[in-house]
């Protein structure tokens, strides 16, 4: 599914409801740049043996609503841009994603600028070494400056919140 619908500008909707991912490894860039698309809905989505998410939904500017309720992606690994550039994307529930096996957060988040919730209830990042937290959660929320709400673990939140630019001034951090 690697850039299977990747700069399809006038897609403005898709039902992918009966799409069976349970098999697929790779989701590359599968959105980029479906500069149309408005509503998503992912929630039949269970790729329990995806890899790569690398910069899936990255660049579709006027995305507001993705519904990943149900997505369960126990195996990938990357995620670097995945949301990079949504900029009117407002509320993001990723509750359902376990990150326990992704190496690569860099820009995850980057210039999501109307983004003001965001639902990280099941990060985690404990498998990275420090030097892998710098890299890749330096630029996960650059951007994001309309930020007021996150949901996050303690213990992550805790682990990352030196690395990440997140004003807690303006952003309420409601641990899980």
């Amino acid at each position: 599914m690697k850039r299977m619908f990747s700069c399809c500008n006038n897609l403005q909707k898709i039902d992918l409801s009966s799409f069976d991912v349970k098999n697929v490894e790779n989701m590359y860039e599968m959105f980029h740049s479906c500069l149309e698309l408005t509503d998503l809905d992912l929630s039949s989505f269970n790729p329990v043996n995806l890899k790569e998410m690398n910069g899936m939904f990255w660049n579709c500017s006027n995305l507001t609503n993705i519904n990943l309720s149900s997505f369960n992606a126990p195996n990938v690994r990357a995620t670097r841009y995945l949301f990079a550039n949504c900029s009117s994307l407002v509320k993001l529930d990723l509750s359902s994603f376990y990150t326990s096996t992704i190496l690569d957060f860099v820009s995850m988040f980057q210039n999501c600028y109307s983004l003001s919730e965001l639902d990280l209830s099941n990060f985690e990042v404990g498998r990275l070494d420090m030097e892998n937290k710098i890299w890749t959660m330096m630029t996960s929320f650059d951007s994001c400056d309309n930020l007021s709400k996150i949901k996050i673990k303690k213990e992550t939140y805790e682990d990352i919140k030196k690395l990440i630019r997140i004003n807690e001034e303006r952003t309420e951090i409601i641990f899980v």
